[in-house]
Parts: structure tokens; C-alpha cells; sequence
């Protein structure tokens, strides 16, 4: 039983064999995508198309099957065309036409090939020759943090500048680029993101897309007792409030939680006093103290003359 099954399992891999030599000796169609390196290029001379990334190109190719698979192992997935094949026209322009953009990748696929099909059928591709400048960069971002975290300063670009090169007859009168705008919402880590550079057509930027790292970090519960300190006292007159000090409760970034406590005052404002209550009012606070409350919000008093 053993050994029909062998035999079987042979003749079935023969045939299939002889099958897909058949099937590979007739004519097949397939699409390929391939990319554009430009050989030769002058050192003086930078691409600004598409931040310096040529278009790639998408080819229908008839052959037979068996010359398309060699051709695909082999891989074919870069054009690479010389630079002196290129039309310059003065203009800050090279030019391949169709003919010749057909040429180059005959010499891939072989002359036993028909292109079928080309997209695009032809290249046009801006260049400079002027030295890039340097602009200064702006990051453009929409951040809400999660409730209880917080941005623990500004956002870190990867860099604050940029080298843009650009044509002979564009205005050079340029003050800055920015980013897209980052929008993030509901984020409780610090988070790294990839922001592309907004250019003016017929630019280039160096870098074309930066880093960017948006710092957060949780927001932890502080407390302290404050003084109470009276304000807008009658002349002659002195006054004790009960309690003389209250509880000042705010939340702060967890880095700065050992550090010392900022100096909080809760001032009792005699002008506002209610019978034997007074309001009691917080000093201004630091950027950094958040939801900032005191317990309690009234004190009591009693007044009593001043003897000097």
C-alpha cells in the first residue's frame, strides 16, 4: 500500500512538473512597480521633486511566463536611468520622453518584451543648482492630555530648522516653515510622532519630515498648610482668624512633587467679611499647581485694638 502511494505521490509531481513548464512556456501579462534612480547626477545639482523622490513607475509587460519569472527572481524592482540620458532644457527641468523611458526598461525586461502598458509615459523632474538656506522650523500641535496628566513642557522637535532648496526664480524671502499640525487627544505617556514639513511648491526641505517628542507625565495630589494672612484692615486694628492656617490641597506633575512647595497664601479680605465669617481668597499661583482649593474656605475672627 506503501509503496502505490509512492509511486503515486512521483508520477503526481512529474506531471505537475511537465505542467507548469507548459504554462510557463506561454504568454503571460504582469504588472510591475518600479522605482527611479538617476545615475550620474551632478554634485551641484539637487532633485526637487517630491522632496528629492523620484515618481515610480508602474509597466504592463507581455512575455512568456518562464522569461518574466527569471526576471522577477532576479528582481526588477529599481530602474536605474543615466543622468546624460536625460533632456536638460535650461529651465530647471530634465526631461525623458516616452521613447527613451521606454528604452531603459527594455534593457530590463529584455527585447523578447512588449510594454503593453506605461504610467507614466514620460518624466519631467525640477532640479536646482543654488546652495539650500536655512529656515528656522515651527511645530503646530493639538494636544489634550488624559484627565490627571499633563504636558510637562514644550514639545521637543528633532530639530528647529531646515535646509530648503528651491528654484533660481522663486522668492528666497522665506521666514519660516511649520509642521502639519499634530493632533493627539486623551494621550497619558510621553509619545514620539513623525510630523511632515509643510513646503511651498517647487521646494525642498532637508529634513522632509522631523521627530517629535510631546512630554506627559501624571498629575499627583500635594498638600500643605498655608497661613492666613487679613488684608484691607481698619486702621488701629488688629486681627486674629480661627484657624490661623488652612489646608491647601492641588495636583502637580510627579517630577516636582519632592520639590520644595511654592510659597501660598490665603488672604482673609476684611472689606468682604459676613458677620464674624471671611471668605478666604488663594495668592496667585505657579504654572505648575493645578485645581488649587483650601479647607476650609471661611475663617472666623475676632478683632482687637492696636495698642501702638
Amino acid at each position: 500500500m506503501g509503496r502505490n502511494t509512492l509511486t503515486f505521490l512521483v508520477f503526481l509531481a512529474i506531471s505537475t512538473l511537465f505542467w507548469l513548464l507548459t504554462s510557463l512556456n506561454d504568454e503571460i501579462q504582469k504588472d510591475y512597480e518600479l522605482g527611479i534612480e538617476i545615475d550620474r547626477l551632478p554634485k551641484d545639482m539637487t532633485l526637487l521633486s517630491n522632496q528629492g523622490t523620484l515618481p515610480k513607475v508602474t509597466v504592463s509587460v507581455r512575455d512568456k511566463g518562464i522569461s518574466l519569472l527569471s526576471k522577477q527572481l532576479l528582481g526588477t524592482s529599481t530602474l536605474h536611468i543615466d543622468y546624460r540620458d536625460f533632456y536638460d532644457n535650461d529651465n530647471g527641468r530634465l526631461s525623458l520622453t516616452e521613447s527613451q523611458l521606454n528604452s531603459n526598461i527594455r534593457q530590463i525586461f529584455g527585447s523578447t518584451s512588449t510594454i503593453t502598458n506605461l504610467s507614466p509615459d514620460s518624466l519631467s523632474i525640477s532640479y536646482t543648482t543654488l546652495p539650500p538656506i536655512k529656515v528656522p522650523l515651527i511645530v503646530k500641535t493639538r494636544i489634550t492630555p488624559k484627565p490627571q496628566f499633563i504636558l510637562s513642557g514644550q514639545v521637543i522637535p528633532s530639530t528647529d530648522s531646515v535646509l530648503v532648496y528651491m528654484s533660481p526664480d522663486f522668492d528666497s524671502e522665506m521666514s519660516a516653515l511649520s509642521t502639519e499640525i499634530i493632533s493627539m487627544s486623551n494621550i497619558n505617556d510621553t509619545t514620539t510622532v513623525t510630523a511632515q514639513i509643510i513646503k511651498p511648491a517647487g521646494c525642498r526641505t532637508v529634513p522632509s519630515e522631523i521627530k517629535v517628542t510631546i512630554p506627559v507625565e501624571p498629575l499627583v495630589t500635594k498638600s500643605f498648610d498655608i497661613p492666613v494672612e487679613a488684608v484691607n484692615l481698619p486702621e488701629g486694628l488688629n486681627i486674629v482668624t480661627f484657624p490661623s492656617t488652612v489646608k491647601f490641597n492641588c495636583l502637580v506633575p510627579m517630577s516636582i512633587y519632592n520639590s520644595a512647595s511654592y510659597p501660598v497664601k490665603a488672604y482673609a479680605d476684611y472689606a468682604k467679611r459676613q458677620d464674624n465669617i471671611i471668605p478666604l481668597e488663594l495668592s496667585i499661583l505657579p504654572d505648575n499647581y493645578h485645581s488649587g482649593t483650601i479647607s476650609p474656605q471661611n475663617v472666623e475672627y475676632v478683632l482687637e485694638q492696636n495698642d501702638n
